[in-house]
């Protein structure tokens, strides 16, 4: 037997911006515009906002930075070769006479070191649960 799953919607519109480290050198992010950052750009920001072109600003890893063009008001990038173990600030926003205006940010590290060789230290646990199991490095 096969369940449908009803009628979802394709997006909610809620001002989400969402980072997940896909593996050690790529990251996806996926963001929805919703009412609260419409009526903040209207107020702060010229009348062109709503056609401006939208981006994605990726900083991060060893000084890196790029901005990326990406679709309309919704939507999901991948953005590939970042640094393993590295923590990226993603901010979406708009391109408005030439300047880049963030409407969304996040961060996220992506796995593995960024010390090669070096041991990680484990913190003492506050508490032991039954259903945990701690050991030493």
């Amino acid at each position: 037997m096969q369940q449908g799953m009803g009628n979802l919607p394709t997006r909610y519109h809620d001002d989400r911006l969402r980072l997940v480290a896909v593996d050690p050198n790529r990251l996806w992010v996926y963001w929805d515009e919703g009412m609260a950052v419409r009526r903040l750009a209207a107020i702060y920001l010229p009348s062109e906002w709503e056609s401006a072109p939208r981006m994605l600003r990726v900083r991060g890893g060893w000084g890196d930075e790029r901005l990326l063009a990406c679709p309309g008001d919704h939507g999901s990038y991948y953005v590939n070769d970042l640094h393993t173990g590295a923590t990226y600030r993603v901010e979406y926003g708009v391109d408005v006479s030439g300047r880049f205006v963030p409407l969304l940010e996040g961060q996220v590290q992506l796995p593995g070191s960024t010390t090669f060789g070096a041991k990680r230290q484990r913190k003492q646990p506050e508490s032991l649960s039954s259903y945990s199991i701690y050991t030493q490095v």
